[in-house]
């Protein structure tokens, strides 16, 4: 049955193409955008939130000009957060500010974390019942099954009041970890034949410490690791992507060139974006970035963490291929593509070396997906107009500011933010690159 079942939708494969073809010329003429990009690369805006900020460009003498990137947390930039922290680790604190909207004092901290300790459990057999039924090396399609299963166990499941989905998001908040580490186990045990071992949470560590404790079969971590991971979750809450491609790309040029060796590194580079080698597009995995210019923030934070961990683990030859790359692939990409400007690493060039030091390659892009926070409340709020559809890297961040009272005022706001954002029923004016700076 399966196999004629197989072979009857293969030979309607070409009829379906034919019937459902739209000719790409319409998606400009209908101004329609398609993905997280519009045909010149920039990132396609969708929706208002006053929870992050990037910044890529400031208007300098009247120009829009690209700048290193900023990323801006509930208006606190993220160097300073994460420098703030010292030798803590802080994910569930800024957990709090983002959800929140102001930073905790430490009793609403040490409440907080709590909480979270409290909720990061699953209910009575889930484990058995749903993680480990049909295990699959793909993690991210097991946590989905575990999602949408876990909703059963909640009574309110439908109730989309504040309140309710505030608490929704805390109990995710908790247990995505939970199910990325059980599905991985349950994969590795069913899929590769390794040992099976389920250790529970412990309510007083921290979801870093948490995640290490349940992957590791002694349940042994050292801080540094903490620490990084810790971080990384942080910096993965502005939802960073992760690219599974990039890991296989960096097997294929280790294969190939020698870690040390730059100039070896530079020609197999070339090879790549000239279509001649690894999967044949032409692309450098963890270079450029939809909105980002010039740099990345949360890569140049991570890079110095990981080249502390490659140190305690004896992996520097892996970190010189990645600096080799990060050094000769920008200028490759730019003259291949006749880029006006370079490309810059993002995020994952570096975070896939964190999470392959400390935990396995199948879980790069569970743990990057499992600090996401959910910002529905933001789209819960009452307004005359409806909800935008939420897009990743697609919204404009707008802060409530005094309305503005004259025409001047208005007319000063599009000629900064380029469009008139300005919304008569509410008390917001877009702020766009330091729009009242």
């Amino acid at each position: 049955m399966a196999e004629t079942l197989g072979t009857y939708a293969q030979n309607h494969v070409d009829l379906l193409k034919k019937s459902d073809y739209i000719d790409p010329a319409l998606y400009e003429d209908y101004g329609v955008k398609v993905g997280l990009r519009d045909a010149g690369g920039k990132g396609v805006l969708t929706g208002l939130t006053n929870i992050s900020q990037i910044v890529a460009t400031k208007f300098i003498d009247g120009k829009k000009k690209p700048c290193d990137g900023e990323l801006w947390y509930r208006s606190h930039e993220i160097n300073e957060l994460v420098n703030g922290l010292g030798d803590n680790l802080g994910f569930e604190k800024i957990a709090y500010l983002l959800i929140m909207g102001v930073m905790p004092n430490d009793d609403e901290l040490a409440e907080f974390k709590t909480i979270l300790g409290e909720a990061r459990k699953l209910p009575p057999h889930f484990v058995r019942d749903i993680i480990m039924k049909a295990p699959t090396g793909d993690i991210m399609k097991s946590m989905m099954r575990s999602i949408l299963a876990y909703s059963y166990y909640d009574t309110n499941a439908l109730d989309t009041s504040v309140g309710n989905v505030l608490r929704q998001c805390i109990e995710l908040i908790s247990t995505f970890p939970l199910f990325a580490a059980y599905a991985y186990h349950s994969y590795n045990h069913y899929k590769k034949g390794g040992s099976m071992y389920i250790h529970m949470p412990d309510p007083k560590l921290s979801a870093a410490e948490n995640l290490l404790s349940i992957l590791r079969p002694d349940r042994q971590y050292t801080p540094l690791e903490a620490k990084v991971l810790d971080t990384a979750l942080i910096l993965h809450m502005e939802r960073g992507g992760a690219n599974l491609k990039f890991i296989s790309m960096m097997g294929d040029i280790r294969e190939h060139v020698n870690d040390c060796d730059r100039d070896e590194v530079a020609a197999y580079v070339e090879k790549i974006v000239n279509k001649e080698a690894f999967d044949r597009t032409g692309l450098i995995y963890g270079m450029g970035h939809a909105v980002y210019t010039l740099s990345d923030p949360r890569e140049r934070i991570l890079k110095e963490y990981v080249k502390l961990l490659v140190r305690e683990k004896g992996m520097e030859d892996y970190f010189a291929l990645h600096e080799n790359i990060e050094a000769v692939a920008p200028a490759i990409i730019a003259k291949a593509r006749n880029m006006p400007r370079p490309p810059a690493p993002n995020v994952d060039f570096y975070s896939v070396r964190f999470i392959t030091c400390s935990t396995c390659a199948k879980l790069f892009v569970p743990l990057t997906r499992a600090s996401w926070l959910n910002p529905t409340n933001e789209r819960l709020q009452p307004t005359k107009s409806r909800p935008v559809s939420d897009c990743r890297r697609a919204r404009i961040f707008v802060q409530n500011v005094a309305r503005p009272d004259t025409v001047h005022a208005r007319r000063n706001c599009r000629d900064v933010c380029r469009q008139n954002f300005y919304r008569p029923e509410g008390e917001l004016v877009c702020r766009v690159a330091q729009l009242y700076a």
